[in-house]
């Protein structure tokens, strides 16, 4: 029997759905644009140049957000093994408080790695000449072209992995955001 879907998950649905539209409209404006060469490769890839980040901050970023993962692969793993049984919705608060808890931890070591540089914010996420203000709507604009893509490539994937019978199952957070037995929202 289908369970009932409350009105919070229809909005839900139709936030992803106007960003899925979105995304759709944007990437074929950016593509238009590609095809008319319009979009600036050498002034972008100049910016890209120009970052403060080099090659060994990016490892030191891979490498936190990687051992801040495996600690709590490893925590996870040594209250199971501990009988430590936590209740079910406790369960899924402390999983809600992770996701928080690991953006955090990378703020933190982006902003370690930006003092340590000696940048500042405007020349660690944008560039002189542009106001944050604009990088911040250019960021936007990406993240929504980018979800098509994504969405996309789930959808051709998703029906390979089944036919090759690799079990499929979705992110632990996503499967407790779409949980009506204990909404979190």
């Amino acid at each position: 029997m289908p369970q009932e879907v409350t009105p919070y998950q229809v909005v839900g649905g139709l936030v992803i759905l106007i960003m899925l539209l979105s995304g759709v409209v944007i990437d074929i404006v950016l593509l238009r644009s590609l095809s008319r060469n319009k979009l600036a490769w050498r002034r972008n890839l100049g910016i890209l140049r120009h970052r403060p980040w080099d090659l060994f901050d990016g490892i030191y970023l891979l490498l936190v957000m990687t051992l801040f993962f495996a600690g709590l692969i490893f925590l996870s793993e040594v209250l199971d093994k501990c009988g430590i049984i936590l209740s079910n919705r406790a369960e899924k608060i402390l999983q809600l408080a992770e996701t928080v808890v690991m953006q955090a931890v990378y703020i933190f070591a982006i902003n370690k790695l930006r003092r340590r540089n000696h940048t500042g914010l405007r020349r660690a996420f944008s560039t002189a000449n542009v106001s944050m203000t604009k990088s911040f709507g250019t960021a936007i604009i990406w993240y929504l072209a980018i979800i098509p893509l994504v969405f996309l490539a789930s959808a051709v994937i998703t029906p390979l992995l089944e036919l090759l019978n690799i079990p499929l199952e979705p992110q632990l957070i996503l499967r407790e955001f779409t949980d009506t037995d204990l909404p979190h929202w």
